[in-house]
């Protein structure tokens, strides 16, 4: 059978639009051959010498197939990739808070899916292989381990509190660096220790689907990159004055309502509210310096915007930033 060109047409993040070009019988027989797979926003593609080349969005290294070889099949879950050998090994890379990539012992594998969060291995024998999270939580740790923990002060530590919060102390301050639990309102503490909690660190809250509404504390100055990301059930999020930065992808592919910014905020990163499909309302403060021309790209359900003269004279490009008609 003769073969025909499938051109995949995709929006690479800050760029303009790609073109990607394959040769195949057909666009169902690539899907159906396993030579294909696409994710939450990004794909990948099984080429004809047997290695996987990756598109799109980089964010959890969902990307970084170089190497592969000798590749049969690949699969995408929402931000992970995997891939079959023809000798019965499976490649993954890319986001693995729910251990979705730890397919490192796996061999003998005849079949192969993702999910969102999973990666599913069938063995030759029919044995199933579902891949899951390292038990390595400290929480699931005996109960003395904490406490001790708690009594070292070494700058940086990671330590526990009440088995729902991890957190570390820098510079007097703390940070939550993980969040263990799964209630649908969370409250962030304002102290810990006598310390307050100034920050949420890099993916802290990652994927976590369970939880619909965040209060945080008057203390919070900094939301770092990535730390609610892929959290789909977060509708709603209150935030006091004193917060002034969100950085990059902070609240991407999340399902935010409404967006009340405090007056003391001053920074928001690329990507910080990237596709939060029912966003409606969005209240911008007068101490915003900057928002990156990304910040809200894929927020296309923006109804109401308040904004003052002052913050339109400072971000002149505020039709374009949230996808104004």
């Amino acid at each position: 059978m003769n073969k025909t060109d499938i051109i995949i047409s995709y929006f690479r993040l800050n760029e303009k639009e790609r073109k990607e070009q394959f040769a195949a019988e057909s666009s169902a027989q690539i899907i159906k051959s396993g030579r294909f797979a696409a994710g939450s926003a990004h794909f990948a593609v099984l080429e004809d010498n047997g290695t996987v080349k990756a598109y799109g969005d980089n964010s959890f290294g969902q990307c970084n197939t170089k190497g592969w070889t000798n590749v049969k099949k690949v699969v995408a879950g929402d931000f992970h990739t995997a891939a079959l050998t023809n000798d019965g090994k499976v490649y993954a890379t890319g986001d693995n808070s729910f251990g979705q990539c730890c397919v490192e012992p796996w061999h003998n594998i005849e079949e192969l899916f993702a999910d969102k969060k999973l990666t599913v291995g069938i063995t030759k024998e029919g044995a199933i292989l579902a891949s899951h999270k390292r038990a390595d939580k400290t929480a699931d740790k005996p109960k003395e381990q904490p406490e001790k923990s708690v009594e070292l002060k070494s700058k940086g530590y990671k330590k526990t509190l009440d088995g729902t919060f991890e957190y570390t102390e820098i510079d007097g301050k703390i940070q939550i660096t993980k969040y263990f639990g799964d209630s649908e309102n969370v409250i962030i503490p304002e102290k810990v220790k006598g310390m307050e909690v100034d920050s949420i660190g890099e993916n802290a809250f990652t994927n976590n689907s369970s939880v619909k509404w965040v209060k945080f504390p008057e203390s919070i100055r900094e939301i770092n990159c990535k730390a609610f990301i892929g959290c789909s059930g977060l509708e709603y999020i209150s935030i006091p004055f004193g917060l002034e930065t969100i950085k990059d992808y902070a609240f991407a592919y999340c399902n935010l309502k409404s967006l009340n910014l405090p007056e003391s905020l001053k920074y928001i990163g690329n990507y910080a509210f990237l596709n939060n499909e029912r966003l409606k309302g969005i209240s911008i403060p007068n101490s915003i310096e900057t928002i990156e021309d990304t910040a809200f790209r894929g927020c296309n359900t923006i109804e109401i915007l308040e904004i003052t003269p002052y913050a339109k004279q400072r971000i002149k490009n505020y039709t374009q930033i949230f996808n104004l008609k």
